[in-house]
């Protein structure tokens, strides 16, 4: 198995993928708003309160994991973040309650702080000068692109896997509750 490296081509679209996710997770969102308040039967007003508490747990994730990454490595921040994301997503997924995905969702903005502090992080400790300068603007530039191509990926989704995913979590409810 290669080994992929600052050196290697692949490297730089690795650091653009983690920068980009934070927009992509908000922006996919947004085209679920209307289905999201009437499942949990409130106004598409309120759900706009998940948009919030991911923010609010963005902006405290990046003031905690720039600190603890350099204190404790930049892996193992990734590491122990990217898995509260993947964890806050799939029980944002199967959630029952609005309160619980609103917390839900500042776990999943906590965690998911931790691949745009990294990847540019990563970037100033591999890279300098006239390359910083390009590398930095390849993520941002890629960081760009999710919030224009995410409400249509987010679309897409909605009409493939909503009504499934909730067809699908009826019967895992019951045979939890019985």
């Amino acid at each position: 198995m290669r080994q992929i490296t600052s050196k290697n081509r692949y490297f730089i679209a690795i650091l653009a993928m983690f920068g980009a996710l934070p927009p992509f997770a908000i922006n996919t969102y947004t085209p679920a708003i209307p289905d999201i308040a009437k499942y949990f039967s409130i106004t598409e007003s309120s759900v706009i309160v998940t948009m919030t508490t991911y923010f609010v747990g963005f902006a405290l994730g990046m003031l905690v994991w720039g600190a603890f990454s350099d204190r404790y490595g930049r892996k193992k921040i990734l590491i122990i973040g990217m898995a509260m994301y993947i964890f806050s997503t799939i029980v944002c997924s199967f959630c029952e309650e609005f309160s619980t995905l609103s917390f839900m969702r500042f776990i999943q903005g906590f965690g998911d702080s931790t691949g745009a502090i990294i990847a540019l992080s990563v970037a100033r400790d591999c890279y300098s000068g006239k390359k910083l300068t390009i590398v930095m603007a390849s993520i941002l530039i890629i960081m760009m692109l999710a919030p224009i191509t995410a409400p249509i990926i987010g679309s897409i989704l909605i009409g493939v896997f909503f009504r499934k995913v909730r067809n699908f979590r009826k019967p895992l409810s019951n045979l939890a509750t019985t």
